[in-house]
């Protein structure tokens, strides 16, 4: 909006109130936006941060369990991984003078368990290979490492999937994670190891990222969003197309169509696309949009790019969008909502204000193909932890595809 000086404001009042009367109005619905009613994030609220609300209605019943409430509790595990016996030497009946019990046959136990962690401390296997000489070429051989064991000192691979689950999926930032790497095993962790095992994680998945974009050109409903991210100082952007069941991430350096044909997913979907034009309205659909066109009209050819009210925006929106708007009515496999892609989406900025954004463009892709690998790996019902060690090894899961729609 144009800062006006005081004689300009008067001289617009007097030559054209309505024009005043409208800014006035748009200046004071700026000043009402905050965290629930637009896109501000909530740290912009201030001390005006409005009062949270639970939408829950009261019913008069006391907090906590409710009368035959079933609860739960640890349940005893079958086979204890070891077993430690309190045994009885004298008898504490009171009636017997304190007998001895040793001889006694044992009736039963009585048993209780303690669920704990092993002491945490990496467990080091030290490789021999043997060397000997041949006794007719009088070479020396040496005999063959595994083919994991590459180097004179390296992590194995539980160590190397609990960065991966740290890092990607719990988005500990590298200065935390080196910290936590140390206080529990004694052994701060590099950055350069990091890299490289997000560098392998990223060329293993290959493969897993060819299915995710496979099903979702197959899936009747895909919903996508995308969201501002921070690479090599610059403005990239984070694309999410994703399902109930799969979840497809990539960075590109643009918003638009490009970055959509580069990244090879919606060029291939030919179903429905859910995606932001969407909005919660809608009863005697173009009844209401004529209606608003009375107070907001088009603007028309000739007036050049005159700025336009957001209400304005909606109705040629709801006006030249009127299928995809109302294609839940039409089809029931679309959703009324995009909370699917923005759910998805969310991520990237939980990651942002951890530990804001990337260094180079390849972090950032394996960062993306590995989070696609371990949101479709949540969606399908996987142990996380365990996905990182089959990632780890060099040997993940292939994601399960629901079958093509019609």
């Amino acid at each position: 909006m144009q800062r006006l000086t005081r004689a300009e404001l008067l001289s617009l009042a007097r030559r054209q109130p309505e024009t005043l009367v409208e800014m006035f109005l748009a200046l004071q619905e700026r000043l009402a936006c905050n965290s629930t009613n637009s896109h501000q994030p909530p740290a912009t609220d201030g001390l005006a941060k409005p009062a949270p609300k639970s939408l829950r209605e009261k019913t008069g019943r006391r907090p906590g369990g409710q009368p035959g409430h079933r609860g739960t509790t640890l349940p005893l595990v079958e086979n204890p991984d070891q077993v430690e016996q309190h045994r009885w030497h004298r008898c504490p009946c009171g009636q017997c003078h304190g007998v001895s019990l040793a001889g006694q046959r044992v009736l039963a136990y009585e048993r209780r368990q303690v669920l704990d962690l092993p002491p945490l401390r990496l467990l080091t296997t030290e490789h021999q290979a043997e060397i000997k000489q041949c006794p007719v070429s009088g070479l020396l051989v040496t005999a063959s490492f595994p083919a994991t064991v590459t180097a004179p000192v390296q992590y194995g691979p539980h160590f190397r999937s609990l960065t991966l689950y740290l890092f990607h999926q719990q988005l500990l930032p590298f200065d935390r994670l080196r910290q936590t790497c140390q206080d529990l095993f004694g052994q701060p962790l590099s950055r350069g190891t990091l890299t490289q095992t997000s560098a392998r994680a990223y060329q293993a998945l290959a493969p897993v990222e060819a299915v995710i974009v496979r099903g979702l050109s197959q899936a009747v409903v895909v919903n996508v969003d995308e969201s501002g991210l921070r690479v090599a100082a610059r403005l990239h952007w984070l694309h999410v197309a994703s399902t109930a069941d799969l979840t497809f991430y990539g960075v590109h350096g643009r918003r638009g169509t490009v970055a959509m044909d580069a990244l090879g997913v919606l060029p291939h979907c030919h179903h429905w696309l859910v995606h932001d034009h969407w909005k919660p309205y809608y009863k005697c659909y173009q009844a209401i949009v004529r209606q608003g066109r009375q107070d907001h009209p088009r603007r028309q050819p000739g007036q050049g790019r005159t700025k336009q009210g957001q209400a304005a925006n909606l109705l040629d929106r709801l006006e030249d969008f009127d299928l995809q708007v109302l294609a839940f009515l039409i089809d029931p496999n679309v959703p009324f909502t995009n909370n699917q892609g923005e759910q998805d989406i969310r991520m990237i900025k939980v990651k942002q204000k951890i530990s804001g954004g990337f260094r180079t463009l390849t972090g950032a892709r394996a960062f993306a193909r590995i989070r696609s690998y371990l949101s479709t790996g949540r969606k399908q019902g996987r142990n996380l932890y365990e996905a990182c060690y089959q990632l780890a090894i060099g040997q993940p899961f292939m994601p399960n595809v629901p079958a093509a729609g019609p």
